[in-house]
């Protein structure tokens, strides 16, 4: 936990310097033709992320990013933060930690905490050991190689946030990457969302300091267990929740000018969508503002913005023409180029059906087919997959739309909703997200950013007056609500991932079994984890909890408790986070290449550099891995969920 928190303060201090240079352009671009207004912190943050990616994207065409990237990135952070505006920021945030509440002080640090302790954690999230660490891996030792797609097609989705995790993750120096930069990004909304319980300790509240909190008490119920992953998910749901916040708190002034703020966070819509393609509703938000103000009929506005986005946009774009031979991976639709390393287009067009339909019917996929099935074939299936806070989630919703509308709409018409029409407004983005999202892919992971922030802005009505009424209660509700949320969700991933494993590998199933000694407890062991060939592993069968807490008890008498990394090994992590698996690999000629690939069909996590997911469906494009890979002749693939999915 220490090296996360060491890592995680480079983490902060590096972007909030970029973050500097970042407004300071955005000053001199629009100086004297809009007005300036004071950006947040987190929006600084967030825009010198957004800079810093940027221009990674294009060293990584060049080179790989590691120590070099880490010399200019760090010399440039710390000369924006030795400008004058960054010393004013930092006196800024100095003086606003010392002057919040102690209360605030407590859940802040009670929230970074839990934040150190799940990502110290090993990772949850399998995407991350099937291509998460594998697509930062070739950041970190090669950069952009062309053709990567075709080794392994989810390193196609080329989300820009791997961009920044080569940077922060310390892979190459460690030995397996730092789950940082999610956590960062968590602990710093955290504390942003949490300053909003100060208006009502003090009764000078307004509706969307509430909204701040019960976003951050939402995001710790639902993506805190993410945080031990590479994942772009979460990130993308939580800029999702404080871009949503940014239109409440930055309204247009009575001119209906656009400010210096305002085209701030209009840019980080637009890279919230280079970092995951699911929240492309978002940029409702920037066509809403132009929509309703005088710059919306500027040419000069128009077309800066213009060129803004695409030097954001571009970047990630060449990326991802180098990578897969298309603008927009898996986009099959936009089609413009055609290099040797163009991946599959047959297969990239089946693969956007994997997909949607893997999302629909994760748990039954391999069994039952629902390819040109309608909604009421597939949507049984999709629903008992979902886990219970997300169908909870779901039934919520058009049930709150339904009541929290005209309990809202009385309150403004008594005068007693402030911005009533501006949290309307985000509920409509927020609502056009969710049907982005449920007709495309339906995966709740996809969608949290829209359902979450949906979720709160539907509860808003009902928790304002509550706070109308007595807003010290209020404070203790969220605090105690935040604390048990915290407590609750630490256990459970304590009991669900680590007490007792949901698979175990040939070997780890014989050791355990020569270390339970009664006749019982083995055949209840053999009972209930089942053998699956196509996986090489033994998986846990679906028990109740007092089987599954019977189970737990064999293991611990058993003295051979598996994978013991959760909070029971913490100690042996206080200094570094729990390493990745370690899996058996073998070495593979690829023309003149010497590569690597899994013994047997398992999960390559942070594998030997490197390695290569599909042999059978590459050519090297030279002599040497920079030269990059192309595709064989397009296979004809008679099981194509099967390859797609593999």
């Amino acid at each position: 936990m220490i090296l996360l928190l060491l890592a995680g303060m480079y983490a902060t201090l590096v972007p909030l310097g970029w973050g500097v240079w970042f407004v300071q352009a955005i000053r001199l671009i629009f100086r004297g033709r809009l007005p300036d207004a004071p950006v947040s912190a987190l929006t600084t943050w967030l825009g010198g992320l957004a800079l810093l990616t940027v221009l990674l994207q294009l060293w990584s065409v060049a080179g790989p990013i590691h120590t070099g990237a880490h010399i200019v990135a760090s010399l440039l952070g710390v000369a924006g933060l030795l400008h004058s505006a960054g010393r004013r920021l930092l006196q800024q945030l100095v003086t606003r930690v010392q002057e919040m509440h102690r209360l605030v002080q407590g859940l802040s640090i009670l929230l970074i905490f839990s934040a150190l302790l799940v990502s110290s954690m090993p990772p949850l999230n399998v995407d991350t050991g099937l291509y998460h660490a594998q697509a930062v891996r070739w950041l970190e030792e090669v950069g952009v190689v062309p053709g990567l797609a075709n080794i392994d097609i989810h390193i196609g989705y080329n989300p820009a946030w791997f961009v920044p995790e080569a940077l922060f993750s310390w892979g190459r120096y460690v030995g397996y990457p730092l789950h940082l930069l999610d956590m960062v990004l968590f602990c710093l909304f955290g504390v942003y969302g949490l300053l909003g319980l100060e208006g009502l300790i003090r009764g000078q509240f307004r509706p969307v300091d509430v909204l701040r909190v019960a976003l951050t008490a939402t995001m710790t119920l639902w993506l805190l267990e993410e945080l031990p992953s590479l994942s772009p998910d979460p990130p993308a749901a939580i800029i999702v929740f404080f871009l949503l916040l940014q239109a409440i708190l930055l309204p247009l002034p009575a001119k209906g000018d656009l400010t210096i703020a305002h085209v701030a966070v209009m840019l980080l819509c637009v890279f919230a969508v280079t970092l995951k393609l699911s929240v492309v509703p978002v940029l409702l938000l920037p066509a809403w503002w132009l929509f309703r103000s005088r710059q919306g009929r500027s040419g000069y506005f128009l077309a800066m913005m213009a060129a803004l986005s695409l030097v954001i946009v571009a970047p990630w774009c060449i990326r991802n023409v180098l990578i897969s031979g298309y603008l927009i991976f898996p986009l099959a639709a936009i089609d413009l180029f055609n290099p040797d390393w163009k991946f599959p287009v047959a297969e990239l067009e089946k693969h956007v059906v994997y997909i949607r339909e893997f999302a629909r019917n994760e748990q039954f996929y391999s069994e039952i087919s629902i390819h040109g099935k309608p909604m009421s074939f597939w949507l049984p299936l999709w629903w008992v997959r979902q886990s219970l806070h997300n169908k909870l989630l779901a039934v919520a919703l058009p049930l709150l739309l339904v009541i929290a509308v005209p309990f809202g709409v009385r309150q403004y018409r008594q005068g007693r909703f402030p911005q009533a029409k501006a949290h309307l407004g985000m509920l409509a983005i927020a609502v056009g997200g969710i049907v982005f999202w449920a007709v495309s892919a339906p995966s709740f992971r996809f969608g949290y950013g829209f359902l979450l922030s949906t979720l709160c802005l539907l509860l808003l009505p009902f928790i304002w007056e509550i706070a109308l009424r007595n807003s010290r209660l209020l404070v203790k509700m969220f605090s105690g609500a935040l604390v048990s949320i915290i407590v609750v969700i630490v256990f459970s991933i304590e009991y669900r991932n680590f007490l007792l494993p949901k698979t175990l590998t040939p070997r780890e199933y014989t050791t355990l079994l020569r270390g339970i000694v009664p006749t019982p407890d083995r055949t209840f062991i053999q009972t209930h984890y089942l053998y699956v060939p196509a996986n090489h592993l033994f998986v846990l069968d679906a028990l109740p909890i007092r089987t599954k807490m019977h189970s737990i008890g064999i293991l611990i008498n058993s003295g051979k408790i598996h994978n013991t990394k959760g909070l029971m090994s913490m100690a042996n992590y206080w200094f570094r986070p729990a390493p990745y698996s370690v899996n058996e690999f073998r070495p593979l000629q690829l023309g003149s290449l010497h590569l690597w690939q899994v013994k047997i069909d398992e999960i390559p996590w942070y594998a030997p550099f490197p390695y290569v997911a599909r042999p059978q469906l590459c050519y090297s494009r030279g002599n040497s891995i920079a030269a990059g890979f192309r595709p064989r002749e397009k296979p004809n693939i008679r099981n194509w969920q099967f390859e797609c999915n593999w």
